[in-house]
């Protein structure tokens, strides 16, 4: 097998201090370069990516996108078609709140050779809950990220009623599980869904699947109060922006609650008050917590034991010679385009299954028809066998026996 190259995708829009931690992380143990999709980032994220380049030389590359509007899945896509330059070639689109966790953190790169024939891995993800008072510039607050949330309905619930118990308290986000993603193979026909949950073309997919104690990602998807309140932001402009509830659904929700001033009670409920008994359920798991030890001494050299935070003052290069914009809008037509062939071409099949499935009902109606009639005749067979034999076994036959037997007899010589 050729050696195996994996590359990171990952997508900053104000993700500082917690995204220098995850791509730390991911080059640290599995990766061999990322690409950082900078969007619109205003905090010091920049500053910081700049500062992990001389620790991870020549692995991260920056490319800009300063347009409002942000296609996820048309860009995802997109990077992927200009940063495949080499066979045997995999991805991982990450977040930055997405940690990966192996077997004794060995590198990614050992389960892509157990998965090969395959197309993909599907990677299941565990939620991680913060404390109350967790500080995200505070490197030793991350060393305390051990609670790991144990779900409690598996029962598919659509985004609205999910938001819906959530706001009203009928339901804690942690209760439910985080939908698997996919590690896949770069190929030209592939494409990648929004939050990479799924390879959505080709449609038929070869994918690896493994045990959470070998492999799986650490998530934390409610960090910190103030991560709260950036969400809920985003919230707003996706719902400015005209987009379905479902896309987003956690943003719009905390966009919703913060409208109604429900911030405070809502992160008291999705957090760890240490010292007192939590209202989630969750077991002590220290793997996050283990695998951070080293990155948090990696980047103290850099940082200090602090993260400082601080409004942009320097402007990412890009690393690539490409019009991303004008790219991404062209994707985003291709997108929508593939979408409706898709939709046409799953309702066609659809529509054929319906008829083949009316047409096979009738046959089955005729099949049930006649076994009932089978049954009804074995029913009428039955019934004659066991009369024959109690009429056989009948006193009136047994004493009656001789007299057929002389009757028998006559007949046979009246017949000579």
């Amino acid at each position: 097998m050729r050696d195996v190259r994996i590359t990171g995708i990952i997508q900053a829009s104000n993700e500082f201090p917690l995204i220098l931690l995850s791509i730390a992380h991911a080059l640290y143990y599995h990766l061999d370069d990322i690409i950082l999709l900078n969007h619109n980032t205003d905090d010091a994220t920049i500053s910081g990516i700049e500062k992990l380049k001389l620790l991870f030389p020549n692995r991260i590359k920056v490319i800009n996108y300063s347009d409002e509007s942000f296609f996820q899945e048309a860009s995802t896509n997109i990077l992927l078609e200009i940063t495949n330059d080499s066979e045997n070639h995999w991805a991982w689109v990450f977040d930055a709140d997405e940690f990966l966790i192996t077997e004794n953190m060995c590198s990614l790169k050992k389960y892509v050779k157990k998965a090969n024939g395959f197309n993909a891995i599907r990677l299941p993800f565990c939620n991680f809950v913060s404390t109350n008072q967790f500080n995200e510039y505070a490197m030793e607050d991350y060393l305390k990220l051990i609670y790991c949330s144990q779900p409690m309905i598996f029962n598919p619930i659509s985004e609205k009623i999910v938001s819906h118990d959530i706001k009203n308290g009928y339901l804690n986000y942690f209760d439910l599980p985080f939908s698997s993603k996919v590690i896949f193979q770069y190929n030209t026909l592939n494409w990648v869904s929004a939050g990479s949950h799924q390879l959505k073309y080709p449609l038929m997919q070869s994918i690896r699947d493994f045990k959470k104690n070998e492999i799986y990602a650490a998530h934390l998807p409610l960090l910190s109060y103030r991560r709260l309140w950036l969400k809920a932001k985003q919230g707003k402009k996706l719902i400015e922006s005209g987009l379905p509830e479902s896309h987003g659904w956690q943003s719009q929700m905390l966009y919703h609650i913060e409208k109604e001033g429900g911030m405070d009670e809502f992160w008291s409920a999705h957090s760890i008050h240490e010292g007192s008994e939590a209202n989630i359920n969750y077991s002590i798991n220290y793997d996050l917590a283990n695998s951070l030890k080293p990155i948090c001494s990696l980047l103290k050299e850099a940082f200090g034991d602090h993260f400082e935070d601080e409004k942009q003052t320097i402007v990412a290069p890009d690393d690539f010679k490409f019009d991303f914009r004008m790219g991404t809008h062209v994707m985003r037509k291709f997108q929508m385009i593939a979408d409706i062939l898709v939709n046409h071409s799953n309702n066609r099949i659809s529509r054929f299954y319906e008829s083949e499935m009316t047409e096979g009902r009738s046959h089955q109606d005729e099949i049930e028809r006649l076994s009932r009639k089978i049954e009804e005749l074995n029913h009428i067979i039955t019934k004659e066998r066991e009369m024959r034999y109690t009429f056989l076994h009948s006193r009136s036959w047994l004493i009656t026996k001789p007299l057929r037997y002389i009757f028998s007899k006559l007949r046979r010589n009246k017949t000579e």
